[in-house]
């Protein structure tokens, strides 16, 4: 195991964060082009 679990945590939030943004930002975008449609 990391001795510096508190660095792992952080990056683990980091991508956890970038993917919920990138998940949200998905879900507009098909919302759009269904809208488009």
């Amino acid at each position: 195991m990391l001795k510096t679990p508190s660095r792992g945590l952080l990056c683990t939030q980091q991508t956890y964060y970038i993917a919920r943004r990138i998940l949200k930002f998905k879900t507009a975008a098909m919302k759009f082009q269904s809208y488009e449609r």
